[in-house]
């Protein structure tokens, strides 16, 4: 029952413009813009209480082969994924690890570059905000990348590239 009552919990802490985001994300993010992750969050929103019988017994009759138990952890998951992309804008944390994310991706992709490009505008920013602890991770992943440029014979031994 105590997972029933972490999605339910999460479910009526959202407000009303959390809510209606997390509907667009999840249609976004599903086939033909319907899912069972936002029939299970209707269902369980309209609850006043969890009650996880009525919802096996609802989605039984609509879908027999409805998972619950995973369509649960799947949901929580993707609440969550589009908390951080409504709050990623205000919350100036959310942002940069997003930003952080991307740079170890293109870093894995081999794109320097255009990791590059990003550290220094995180960089910039981290400077701004004071965030000196970050600059440093962020030099040691432009290190990563020199060492990675020169591996590749993209950059010179003289690192002019900075």
């Amino acid at each position: 029952m105590k997972s029933q009552s972490d999605i339910f919990s999460l479910i009526k802490s959202l407000n009303g413009p959390e809510k209606r985001y997390f509907k667009i994300y999840a249609k976004r993010n599903s086939l033909k813009g319907k899912s069972n992750y936002i029939t299970l969050f209707n269902l369980i929103d309209r609850q006043k209480e969890p009650d996880e019988k009525k919802l096996k017994l609802y989605l039984k009759k609509s879908n027999p082969n409805f998972g619950l138990a995973e369509t649960k952890y799947q949901l929580q998951n993707i609440i969550l994924k589009s908390l951080v992309a409504f709050y990623s804008e205000s919350k100036p944390l959310l942002r940069i690890n997003q930003m952080r994310s991307r740079i170890a991706i293109l870093i894995s992709k081999s794109l320097f570059k255009q990791s590059i490009v990003l550290i220094e505008k995180l960089k910039k920013e981290s400077i701004a905000i004071g965030n000196f602890a970050l600059v440093i991770d962020l030099i040691s992943f432009e290190r990563d990348v020199a060492y990675a440029m020169f591996s590749f014979g993209i950059l010179d031994k003289k690192l002019t590239i900075w």
